[in-house]
């Protein structure tokens, strides 16, 4: 793997997200999420797995700049491979923590939501779902992990602001479970995985699958729902236009 570094410790593994100073999700770290979930699930020696970003950012989110590069039909294999990736970070059958080390906006935000414990970095950092102001519509399912842990009302209104939550507010809101120095992320997620890991494997991953066993099966259904489809909404000028500002923003940002 060329993006994913994985670091294994005595009975659990670290997830390095490697690409670049934003961690910027392509189809390449995607792929290799995904091909890293699927090797770390059949190791019998693993019982967890850790994903840290690099301060001061835990993720950006979406390649924008890969996405808009694409045709069509390239496109809607990335969105699909995003997709794959969620369910199989939600679906991981062991315990999965994100130390979250700095910003996690939007794609950022969906892999930490779909691990079962978030630690986040104190500092000017934001967290949350801000695909309206980017021009990305989001799916019902995405909406149905959001709320799993904030709660309906919140994610709701979040989503419709597109708010980045601060880590104090994140963390009033149930979004993360601790906030702690940035130099202390890595270490509260190893002790979070190290107190985890001292019951019984079957018992933990039999008790974790019976959890999030309803949360799974109503995003699955809701896949199938006659919602607006997030790949035919990308294709619209208004939606293209709006990505482009973002692009240029961020790139007069850094000038």
């Amino acid at each position: 793997m060329d993006i994913i570094k994985i670091i294994g410790k005595d009975n659990y593994a670290i997830l390095q997200l490697d690409r670049g100073k934003g961690n910027p999700i392509n189809m390449q770290m995607m792929e290799e999420v995904i091909q890293a979930c699927g090797e770390l699930a059949e190791n019998e020696a693993v019982r967890g797995a850790i994903i840290v970003g690099k301060p001061p950012i835990f993720s950006v989110g979406l390649d924008v700049k890969e996405l808009l590069s694409l045709d069509k039909e390239g496109a809607n294999k990335f969105f699909d491979l995003f997709q794959e990736m969620m369910f199989k970070l939600v679906s991981f059958p062991k315990i999965l923590i994100a130390a979250v080390t700095g910003h996690s906006p939007a794609g950022g935000c969906i892999m930490a939501i779909a691990c079962d414990y978030r630690v986040m970095a104190d500092g000017t950092f934001g967290i949350g779902l801000n695909e309206v102001p980017v021009g990305i519509m989001v799916p019902p399912h995405v909406f149905e992990l959001y709320s799993f842990w904030i709660g309906k009302r919140n994610a709701y209104h979040n989503f419709l602001e597109g708010r980045l939550l601060n880590p104090q507010e994140a963390k009033e809101q149930g979004l993360v479970d601790a906030v702690v120095p940035m130099e202390e992320v890595l270490h509260w997620a190893e002790n979070k995985m190290q107190q985890l890991l001292q019951a019984d494997a079957t018992t933990l991953a039999g008790v974790k699958r019976n959890l999030k066993m309803p949360l799974i099966k109503t995003m699955s259904e809701q896949m199938n729902w006659d919602a607006t489809n997030p790949k035919e909404h990308f294709w619209l000028p208004t939606s293209r236009e709006t990505l482009m500002k973002v692009i240029l923003a961020l790139m007069n940002k850094k000038n």
